[in-house]
């Protein structure tokens, strides 16, 4: 902020503006607050996401149970919670469908971890993301023969 004096009137400019529309809407806060973990009840489980099937739909594999279901994300994290292959969500189990359950919250990677510290996740599940399986003879199919152009 500038102040410019003449003659006893004391003239200030205002601050000037940084960043547009985005900028001004990003939070204040801290982005490293506190948050409460989140532990699972009876009909709940743990689960990691396996593939997209699109929709907002996911197949996941519940960890107590053994099985794969397919995981329907709830509206109100439809939006606001990106989720990818390899993240491990909380998943609410249906009583009417077997085959179907609902995510209810997602762990970030430190939440994650902190849970099989604490014995929730068994030591055994990997965390890290699924690679994609390609075989190399994926690759083979098709041959080009640039002799011929």
């Amino acid at each position: 902020m500038k102040v410019y004096c003449f003659n006893t009137i004391i003239i200030t400019m205002g601050k000037k503006n940084s960043g547009g529309k985005n900028f001004k809407k990003q939070k204040k806060e801290s982005t490293f607050a506190c948050r409460e973990l989140i532990f699972k009840d009876n009909d709940q489980s743990y689960a990691k996401l396996i593939k997209k099937l699109g929709d907002s739909r996911f197949e996941c594999e519940c960890f107590g149970l053994g099985i794969n279901k397919i995981a329907h994300v709830r509206g109100i994290l439809k939006n606001k919670i990106w989720m990818n292959v390899g993240d491990i969500v909380l998943v609410s189990l249906r009583d009417f469908d077997e085959s179907k359950c609902d995510i209810i919250h997602k762990y970030s990677h430190d939440d994650a971890l902190t849970l099989k510290s604490y014995g929730e996740i068994h030591s055994s599940v990997n965390l890290q993301a699924t690679p994609l399986n390609i075989s190399s003879n994926e690759y083979c199919d098709v041959e080009f023969n640039l002799d011929s152009i």
